[in-house]
């Protein structure tokens, strides 16, 4: 299991986007929003891999479309914090999300490219974070939500079991 620590989700999330509008030219506008005092309790390696999965795929999706626009957003919520990746593409196919995230399952055309991957790799790492991937449409418009949301019991038994090691280890 992948060794989980305090993590800013606002460095994960801006660190993600900064490698991802390198890689795509700057050829889409990204915008970010959320609160930089949230933390979860994340690999950061996995986190950011599972942002650039996300913003990949909705590039592509957003492929042909005048003005994309993809915007990364974070908050938290009774249950815990979350991560949303939104578009402006075509949005998610009628259907269920679950079907996206088995492997090699995938909405877009062949074209010779390995599909089917993305949403996998990105299903995985939020059970290995103990949280889960949702899927939506927007409902103003064209466009996808994906969101990763993290369990914030597992975070609180995490911060448990790390200050009880702690005084285990001061004894």
């Amino acid at each position: 299991p992948p060794v989980l620590v305090p993590l800013s989700i606002a460095e994960a999330v801006g660190e993600s986007a900064e490698i991802f509008a390198a890689r795509v030219a700057f050829a889409i506008d990204v915008e970010i929003e959320g609160n930089s005092a949230i933390k979860v309790h994340a690999n950061r390696t996995d986190l950011q891999r599972a942002l650039l999965n996300l913003m990949w795929n909705a590039f592509e999706a957003m492929d042909g479309i005048d003005n994309p626009h993809l915007l990364l957003r974070w908050g938290e919520a009774e249950s815990g914090p979350w991560i949303e990746v939104v578009d402006v593409g075509p949005g998610l196919p009628q259907g269920h999300l679950s079907d996206l995230t088995e492997p090699f399952k995938s909405s877009k055309g062949a074209d010779g490219k390995v599909r089917g991957l993305g949403l996998h790799s990105v299903a995985r790492v939020m059970r290995r974070h103990n949280g889960r991937l949702l899927g939506a449409n927007r409902k103003t418009g064209s466009g996808a939500i994906l969101r990763m949301e993290f369990n914030l019991a597992s975070e609180i038994t995490l911060e448990y079991c790390s200050r009880n090691s702690r005084d285990d280890a001061d004894k």
